[in-house]
C-alpha cells in the first residue's frame, strides 16, 4: 500500500492530524516539523538524514516504491546476497545459508553515488540522449532536404512544360503522381523514425531527470536498486538505436529527377522519366 506522505506518521499513530514537512528515507516515514526535530535529537535516529517532503515526492515512483525493510520479516536490510542479487535482513540468513557470497550491505552501497558504476550510468544517459537528439535532428534535416528536392523537381517540370504541348501535360500528371508516391513513401518512413526517436528522447530525458533526482535525494540503497531500472532503459534504447542502424532506418534518402538528355522531339523521342532514390 502506498505511503501517505501528506500526514506525519508519528502524529498519525497518536491519532493527531499534522501536515508532514520532512521525510526520513531510513525510517520511510513522513514527519511534521515538531516530530522531525525530535527525530534529529533521538539517539536511535539522530544519524538519519531527513529531506523536505517535496524533494522526496520528486523521486520517480519506482524508487520511492523500493523498501529498505524486508518485506517478509519487516526487518531492516543489513546484508546483500550476490548470488540472488538482492538485499536481505538478518532473518533471511536461514534461507540463504548455502549462498557463499553474502556480504554486508554497506560494502555494496557504500559511496554508490561516487562509484564507477554510477558514473558509467550517468555517462551512458548523457551519451544516449545526445545521440538521439543528434540523429533526430539529422532525420529532420533529411525531411527538409527531400522537401526542397521535391520543390526543385516540380519547378524543373514546370519549366519543361512550357516547351511542350498537351502530351507533356499528361506526362506531368504521371511524374507528379510518381514523385508524390516516392516522397510520401520515404517521408512516412522518416517521420516514423523521427517519432520513434522522439519517444526515446522523451524516455531517456525522463530517465535523466529521474537520475538527477535520485542523485540528490535518494538513499544509497534506493540509488543502488533504482540504477538497475534506469540502466535497463538505457540499454534498451541503445539496442533500439543499433537496430535502426542495422535496418538502415537512419540512412539518408535523396530524390533525383532524370530525363533523357537526347530528347529532340517531346512527342516522339522521349524515352523515359524516373526517380533515383536510395
Amino acid at each position: 500500500m502506498a505511503t501517505n506522505t501528506s500526514v506525519c506518521a508519528i502524529c498519525d499513530l497518536r491519532h493527531v492530524t499534522s501536515r508532514s514537512i520532512h521525510w526520513c528515507p531510513e525510517c520511510e516515514e513522513a514527519l511534521c516539523t515538531e516530530c522531525s526535530e525530535h527525530h534529529s535529537l533521538s539517539r536511535g535516529t539522530r544519524s538519519h538524514k531527513t529531506i523536505p517532503i517535496s524533494q522526496y515526492q520528486s523521486l520517480p515512483t519506482f524508487v520511492t516504491d523500493l523498501k529498505q525493510f524486508c518485506i517478509y520479516h519487516n526487518e531492516k536490510y543489513q546484508q546483500y546476497c550476490m548470488k540472488h542479487d538482492c538485499p536481505i535482513c538478518y532473518k533471511c540468513i536461514k534461507e540463504h545459508g548455502k549462498c557463499t557470497d553474502v556480504i554486508p550491505l554497506e560494502d555494496v552501497i557504500g559511496e554508490i553515488k561516487s562509484s564507477e558504476l554510477f558514473r558509467d550510468l550517468e555517462q551512458s544517459l548523457g551519451d544516449v540522449l545526445e545521440n538521439i537528439k543528434r540523429i533526430r535532428k539529422d532525420r529532420e534535416n533529411n525531411i527538409q532536404s527531400i522537401k526542397t528536392q521535391k520543390e526543385e523537381i516540380t519547378m524543373k517540370i514546370d519549366r519543361i512544360r512550357t516547351r511542350v504541348n498537351q502530351y507533356l501535360e499528361r506526362l506531368k500528371e504521371y511524374v507528379i503522381i510518381e514523385l508524390g508516391q516516392v516522397y510520401d513513401n520515404y517521408n512516412g518512413r522518416i517521420q516514423s523514425t523521427i517519432s520513434s526517436l522522439k519517444d526515446q528522447e522523451h524516455e531517456i530525458g525522463k530517465c535523466s531527470t529521474e537520475f538527477e533526482n535520485i542523485t540528490i535525494y535518494a538513499s544509497d540503497l534506493q540509488t543502488f536498486l533504482g540504477m538497475r531500472e534506469i540502466q535497463s532503459k538505457v540499454t534498451d534504447n541503445e539496442s533500439r538505436l543499433k537496430s535502426m542502424i542495422a535496418n538502415k532506418s537512419l540512412d539518408n534518402v535523396d530524390i533525383q529527377f532524370t530525363i533523357d538528355e537526347k530528347v529532340s522531339d517531346i512527342l516522339t523521342s522521349i524515352k523515359g522519366i524516373w526517380f533515383n532514390h536510395c
